[in-house]
């Protein structure tokens, strides 16, 4: 007996044993007519139990807010809104993009970049945003901050 386990070493050498052939052949017994599921299907009944709750969970909406992998707020824009024609294909828009392009009145060009002046990507107060008319002139504005704040330390 190994220590911790209720099998024998022999056991367990033999269930290491199990070729990738041995594998295969269980697995490709289990296909099609052989699997006991094969042809089996919901009912009517069960089908419509499903379908019902999953229409009735509402907690996967979120009100058609959520956020990206880097964090930036996102809206679910409605179709037919001035500002559709900002959306990703998926119908989002980045939030601080949506909320310049309404103070603005205009839908944002696509080389137009919002700058979050504090840094802090979902703080999308108007104040806390800057339009800048390409991503050069975003790229330039960060290069004289961090060369302001290089001379403030070492000045």
């Amino acid at each position: 007996m190994i220590k911790g386990s209720h099998h024998t070493e022999a056991t367990i050498r033999r269930m290491k044993a199990k070729s990738e052939e041995t594998i295969r052949r269980m697995s490709k017994a289990k296909q099609g007519e052989n699997n006991p599921m094969y042809d089996k299907h919901h009912s009517e009944e069960i089908r419509k139990e499903m379908s019902k709750r999953r229409k009735g969970n509402k907690n996967s909406w979120k009100g058609g807010i959520t956020h990206d992998g880097e964090g930036y707020l996102l809206f679910k824009v409605p179709e037919g809104c001035k500002f559709s024609c900002m959306a990703w294909s998926n119908g989002y828009i980045q939030l601080h993009r949506l909320i310049m392009a309404e103070c603005l009145q205009r839908p944002l060009r696509d080389k137009e970049v919002v700058h979050h002046i504090n840094g802090n990507i979902t703080d999308n107060r108007i104040e806390n945003l800057k339009l800048f008319k390409s991503n050069g002139e975003h790229v330039s504005y960060h290069r004289k901050l961090r060369v302001g704040i290089w001379n403030e330390k070492f000045n």
